[in-house]
């Protein structure tokens, strides 16, 4: 099977052989022989990613592998296959059972019909969505639920799910994502407030606590839902107008939070809006930047270890806003504006090749774009020239930065 897969060309030219193939898989996705499951999902991945196409069109005079004639097709073989889903996968892991729906989705993804396409995306996810709203009733009824860790899981597994289908299908996902998308969002700060109750009663100990790590799990995991869209979306006005604004509360609970809740992935998030957006954004990112930046400058500033990920995340989230919206670096205040050079200037003194050549391509792009215009260029440097030079020289001398000499 795994052979067979190697040959797309093939199977997109033998439909019944395709079909038979797929089958076969099907079949050892129920063998327990230990990789048996894992190559199969891996090569129906594959096989998904490469013929899609034929699994969502008619085949109205198919033949066999000899020449002959076999029986129509009353439907795509993607209405069956979606039917039979919970049959084929009762046996698989749940990281298996990503691959199996990300090989869904791609096939989704072809049938260019939109409305049959949202269909199919419902027919897909018609059992997780009436579960998720189980849950959450049952959680309305008693908030001790959220403890669960039956619901943790649940919910986990959920947003997997749909994660690896916004990855397939992209853009056109966007009516399956806001089935559950403000549900999903009420839910991260529903879990942030439990982790700051735990804080607040027991100490930034319990950070640590299993529980607690299942949680942050969730959380995490709820980001990289949101930023997978983000990421896939085509439509800049849809994200602008529905997707964007209700991250506020993200953002707001990112900034409130005590450092050890913080979620790194929050910087990322934006980091891929900013650099997704671009100008879009402009009006936006000073508010960001309130929240984001000054809440995590007081966590990195003490030493140059502490808080790796967030370090990292916020110098990579001040080069995208260099290199997409430089304009917003104006609409926000002067000393936050010495804040964010300062935070610049830190990240290249900083020994890490990751940092400080991150640091150097925002301090290259802001000079670029400085000096574009006289009377930015006249303010700019009267203010951070000898600085900016002195901190240089020290860097140029330093022999930890080589690497970045260029």
């Amino acid at each position: 099977m795994y052979v067979v897969g190697q040959y797309p060309r093939f199977l997109k030219s033998n439909w019944n052989f395709l079909k038979t193939v797929v089958k076969k898989l099907f079949e050892f996705m129920h063998e327990t022989y230990p990789g048996v499951m894992e190559m199969a999902v891996n090569t129906f991945l594959r096989i998904s990613e490469s013929c899609k196409e034929e699994f969502v069109i008619y085949h109205n005079k198919t033949e066999d592998i000899h020449g002959r004639h076999q029986i129509n097709e009353t439907e795509p073989y993607i209405d069956e296959l979606i039917r039979k889903i919970p049959q084929e996968v009762n046996l698989l892991e749940n990281e298996h059972k990503y691959v199996f729906y990300e090989a869904v989705g791609h096939m989704i993804s072809c049938e260019k019909d939109f409305d049959r396409k949202n269909y199919l995306i419902e027919q897909t996810l018609a059992d997780f969505w009436e579960t998720w709203e189980t849950m959450l009733r049952e959680i309305e009824m008693n908030i001790d639920n959220l403890k669960n860790e039956k619901f943790v899981e649940n919910f986990n597994f959920i947003i997997q799910i749909h994660e690896r289908l916004t990855f397939a299908i992209g853009n056109d996902f966007y009516k399956g994502l806001a089935k559950i998308y403000m549900d999903v969002l009420k839910l991260y700060i529903l879990y942030s407030n439990l982790i700051t109750a735990e804080i607040e009663s027991n100490g930034t100990k319990v950070v640590g606590h299993y529980h607690i790590k299942k949680v942050r799990a969730l959380k995490r995991q709820i980001l990289t839902l949101v930023q997978t869209f983000v990421e896939k979306s085509t439509d800049h006005k849809l994200l602008v107008e529905d997707f964007i604004p209700p991250l506020s509360d993200v953002i707001e609970d990112f900034s409130s939070s005590v450092a050890d809740a913080k979620e790194p992935e929050v910087i990322s998030l934006f980091t891929t809006i900013t650099e997704k957006l671009k100008e879009d954004l402009v009006d936006t990112v000073p508010k960001i930047l309130e929240l984001i930046f000054n809440s995590t400058l007081d966590m990195i500033t003490t030493d140059f270890n502490s808080f790796h990920d967030h370090r990292v995340n916020l110098f990579k989230f001040i080069l995208a806003i260099t290199n997409h919206c430089f304009g917003a670096l104006f609409k926000i205040p002067p000393q936050q504006f010495k804040n964010v050079i300062d935070c610049v200037i830190w990240a290249i003194k900083h020994e890490l090749p990751l940092i400080f050549e991150v640091g150097l391509e925002a301090m290259i792009t802001i000079l670029t774009n400085v000096v574009k215009s006289q009377d930015i260029a006249n303010d700019f440097f009267e203010v951070y020239f000898i600085d900016l030079l002195n901190d240089i020289i020290f860097v140029l001398t330093d022999d930890l930065h080589k690497s970045g000499y260029k």
